[in-house]
């Protein structure tokens, strides 16, 4: 493990992101992303609202905004919800919607979260589940859930409240 000057080596690693290989671009994203970097978010928000850029690239940057709770990273996040549930993509959607746990105080992640809970996608099911179940879910909100009659959606948000 590199245990020099890690924000010089970051600079020096990021100054070469554009002529990487996609592999070493998605481990550089997770290195940044485990020595808690954020200098270079903007730079990865242009990436990740890029239309052709890969499910796996995009994945490693949402959970980069995952880890750091902020309008914009909300924002971005509802976004590419959108963008790559209309594309079929589940995996970058599971992600994003696991990241949405932390933003408690927002009626529209609540509604998005009470949707997801009932996708046809069983992780996206079970990580809406667990954010429901991070940022409180009331009774209202439990009848919401089970007045679709979706028992995946039901043994999944029971799983995920009796956990916490």
């Amino acid at each position: 493990m590199f245990k020099g000057d890690v924000p010089t080596l970051a600079k020096l690693l990021m100054v070469q992101y554009d002529s990487l290989l996609e592999c070493y671009k998605n481990s550089l994203i997770n290195y940044l992303n485990y020595k808690t970097i954020d200098d270079y978010d903007e730079r990865l928000i242009e990436d990740v609202s890029r239309d052709d850029i890969s499910v796996d690239t995009a994945c490693c940057i949402i959970r980069k905004l995952n880890k750091k709770k902020s309008e914009r990273n909300l924002s971005i996040l509802l976004e590419l919800i959108r963008r790559f549930k209309e594309g079929g993509d589940w995996e970058p959607v599971s992600i994003a919607v696991k990241g949405l746990g932390y933003y408690d105080d927002n009626d529209e992640v609540k509604d998005l979260l009470k949707k997801a809970v009932v996708s046809r996608n069983w992780y996206i099911r079970k990580n809406a589940a667990e954010s429901l179940a991070q940022i409180g879910i009331t009774d209202d909100d439990l009848n919401d859930i089970y007045s679709q009659n979706d028992k995946y959606a039901n043994d999944a948000i029971k799983y995920a409240v009796g956990r916490m």
